[in-house]
């Protein structure tokens, strides 16, 4: 074995051991939310960057970037779904964005009393949801977006 091979093989094992393992990222975890941790990001990234780098993955939501001290900032990326999260931790987690090297997690769930549905037929109703979901507590709304297939079910509090 050459010196060039060995170290290739030396870089390989100290990279992998860096990203997290496959089988921690999908969306059966205990930790997978529909939004994405993106840590070490420079000062001054904007919205448009992540979105350009991260729409790849699936439909965003919404883009929060927050500044940490006056060197670095980290941001959350809600995406439509948990397998968009997941598809951009497996190809992005350690790549580049600008001069740093991007750490990709999930982000942490927040208690809310709103449920969202995806795979919405157009024979479902407003009525059949509320039929469906009311087992579970209360209902003060249902929203259907019949373009997307997705909607929101309110509980009250």
């Amino acid at each position: 074995m050459n010196q060039t091979m060995l170290l290739i093989k030396m870089y390989m094992y100290s990279y992998c051991d860096f990203r997290p393992y496959e089988a921690e990222m999908d969306e059966f975890n205990p930790k997978a939310t529909r939004t994405l941790f993106i840590g070490n990001l420079e000062k001054d990234v904007t919205g448009l960057e992540l979105r350009k780098t991260f729409e790849q993955f699936g439909e965003i939501i919404d883009i929060d970037i927050k500044k940490q001290g006056v060197s670095s900032s980290y941001a959350f990326c809600q995406y439509a779904d948990i397998s968009s999260v997941v598809k951009a931790m497996r190809m992005m987690d350690g790549e580049q964005l600008g001069n740093n090297r991007m750490k990709l997690g999930y982000g942490k769930s927040m208690p809310t009393n709103c449920v969202w549905v995806d795979g919405v037929a157009d024979t479902v109703t407003e009525k059949y949801l509320n039929l469906q979901f009311h087992q579970f507590g209360s209902i003060s709304n249902v929203t259907i977006d019949r373009e997307r297939g997705h909607a929101l079910v309110y509980f009250e509090q």
